[in-house]
């Protein structure tokens, strides 16, 4: 888990949003840093390699960690401990989590788990195929999100 830090600012004045990135492949986590670094984006990522740590990092049991608001949660799906959709299930119980903005980024495109997902209330889904070529598109599409939406 590590985070990098970024001004508090978006080039739009807007205070920058955080990603949440649940992952627990080390190289995906790196291919995620690469584009947000190679896009010149400046949104501060902090990094959980799964749904349990990340639950502790949002409910601030994880003093080493720092999350700031506004964030939202890049969350894959298949990880040990605790996978993406028990992180779903509980963070949707929680009142001060369960309404946090969340993308599933995973290799899956099965349809019941894309239909399972959005019944959980994510924001989108994006299937990871190839990672390292594809996931520019990706990167600047939640850059944008963050850039031009209200978080409750």
């Amino acid at each position: 888990m590590t985070a990098i830090n970024a001004d508090d600012r978006s080039p739009s004045g807007k205070e920058t949003v955080t990603l949440l990135v649940v992952e627990d492949d080390v190289v995906d986590q790196e291919i995620v840093k690469r584009s947000f670094k190679r896009a010149d984006l400046a949104h501060p990522l902090v990094f959980a390699n799964n749904g349990l740590e990340a639950l502790k990092i949002m409910r601030g049991e994880k003093p080493d960690v720092s999350l700031q608001e506004p964030y939202m949660v890049l969350l894959d799906l298949n990880m040990p401990v605790m996978d993406g959709f028990e992180m779903l299930d509980e963070m949707r119980k929680d009142e001060k989590l369960q309404d946090k903005v969340v993308f599933v980024l995973s290799t899956s495109d099965d349809d019941r788990d894309v239909k399972r997902a959005y019944a959980s209330g994510i924001s989108g889904y994006i299937q990871k195929g190839n990672i390292a070529e594809g996931f520019s598109a990706a990167t600047k599409m939640l850059s944008s999100y963050g850039d031009v939406v209200i978080f409750p």
